[in-house]
């Protein structure tokens, strides 16, 4: 990262940390966990390098679920099982109390049959708290005409693992597509919200980063969240 970019940060996102969209996401979660009663399901856990994550000693039982075998490394887990999250036939119906579904969604091929799996496994008034990329940003826009190997390759520029790169799929990346499905599923969406933050993906050069900035005061300065680029929901299991 260039000293320009530096700069940058501090003069116009002076109070943003890194990964702040995954801070927002962990203040949603938290109220609702309960250090001595709350079972946790971290749908698509992966590998647990994001600490935001870690609800390990917020609950009386995390469980993940990946199908990548690096899931049984997760330190954020009290139990953790090799798997997709649409076919969990290891846990129990109406056994969980919360799931949390962090940067997944987008790389869901059948996001019916997982929302349908989570509701089996969520006791009634369970909840799926999530966040994913809104399909309508210029980044969900873009990685949809680029290939994975494309990505692969930003996220090494971004200094980012590139072990997490994934295919993406959207096919639950905008409100419509998340409240029509929920509903189907079974789901009441409770809070929706689109967030536009700092452009992380624009910090790899100082002039992207300042077409991304400008972009970011427009949409919240006048409102237009259809094209914000993250999206956090709160469903819960009716």
């Amino acid at each position: 990262m260039s000293k320009l970019t530096r700069w940058m940060d501090r003069a116009f996102y002076p109070s943003f940390q890194d990964k702040w969209d995954n801070q927002i996401f962990r203040e949603i979660v938290l109220p609702h966990l309960d250090r001595s009663s709350t079972v946790l399901l971290d749908a698509g856990a992966g590998r647990g390098y994001l600490e935001h994550m870690n609800f390990r000693d917020q609950v009386r039982r995390a469980i993940g679920v990946d199908p990548s075998p690096e899931v049984k490394g997760n330190p954020f887990l009290h139990e953790s099982y090799i798997g997709m999250c649409d076919d969990m036939p290891f846990l129990d119906s109406e056994s969980v109390d919360i799931a949390v579904s962090n940067n997944v969604l987008e790389h869901v091929e059948t996001p019916r049959d997982f929302l349908a799996e989570v509701h089996r496994v969520l006791k009634p008034g369970g909840l799926l708290v999530v966040k994913t990329p809104n399909f309508w940003h210029y980044m969900a826009l873009m990685a949809t005409v680029t290939p994975t190997w494309f990505h692969t390759k930003y996220n090494r520029w971004r200094g980012r693992p590139t072990a997490d790169t994934f295919p993406t799929q959207y096919r639950i990346n905008t409100r419509h597509d998340l409240y029509r499905l929920a509903s189907q599923a079974g789901f009441c969406v409770e809070e929706f919200k689109l967030v536009e933050g700092r452009p992380e993906y624009l910090r790899i050069a100082a002039p992207l980063y300042a077409m991304g900035i400008v972009y970011e005061r427009m949409v919240n300065c006048l409102r237009i969240d259809r094209i914000k680029i993250v999206y956090f929901a709160t469903l819960r299991k009716l």
